[in-house]
């Protein structure tokens, strides 16, 4: 019974500090997607990032109130179209984010990469983000690519060559491990192709 009663007391008390969090965060959020500049991205910073202490993969309440989902597909279709400020802060609030809406920012880091790939990298190694992450912002697509494989294929090789001209040597080990992600990812591409090309 003593310790039922605590965990109930556990369980109260996690969702106060969760709700009690909730205002200012959605605020600061909500004020940063209204208005996504150079400026703004370094208050939305200051403010978001002590809110973001226990905040990790899985927190089903963190990733709903502090992120609210149609607060974040305004983030990923700026982060989408290049917004610098946008990619950084998705990267930022990334580990807040649960299943689908992780999948949905590494669409648009994807997209984000194929217009400022030097930017990608810095701001995403700045960031911590794991190799695994960086890789699957490399070789996912949007949605609507998902049953196209000669689309997904085109765009591949496109964001391949791209990154064949990336020139930063301080993170070339990393450059090259994701190149050899898209490689392996291309060959797949390519082998599902061949499965579904009709037979003479």
């Amino acid at each position: 019974m003593i310790k039922l009663f605590s965990i109930f007391i556990l369980i109260v008390f996690f969702s106060f500090s969760v709700n009690s969090k909730q205002p200012d965060a959605i605020e600061i959020y909500s004020g940063f997607i209204d208005s996504i500049n150079d400026e703004s991205f370094i208050e939305f910073r200051d403010n978001i990032i002590p809110l973001l202490e226990e905040c990790s993969w899985g927190n089903g309440p963190y990733s709903t109130i502090l992120f609210p989902v149609e607060l974040n597909s305004k983030l990923y279709r700026q982060v989408s179209m290049g917004s610098v400020a946008a990619f950084h802060a998705g990267l930022i609030i990334m580990k807040c984010l649960d299943g689908g809406e992780r999948g949905d920012f590494k669409r648009s880091g994807g997209l984000f990469f194929e217009k400022h790939p030097e930017i990608f990298f810095r701001l995403s190694i700045e960031e911590d983000v794991s190799l695994d992450e960086l890789t699957h912002m490399l070789i996912n697509f949007p949605l609507e690519l998902a049953d196209d494989i000669h689309a997904q294929i085109a765009a591949l090789q496109n964001r391949i060559m791209i990154l064949d001209d990336v020139d930063m040597d301080e993170y070339s080990m990393i450059i090259e491990a994701c190149r050899n992600s898209m490689i392996n990812k291309l060959e797949f591409l390519f082998r599902i192709q061949l499965e579904f090309l009709p037979e003479d």
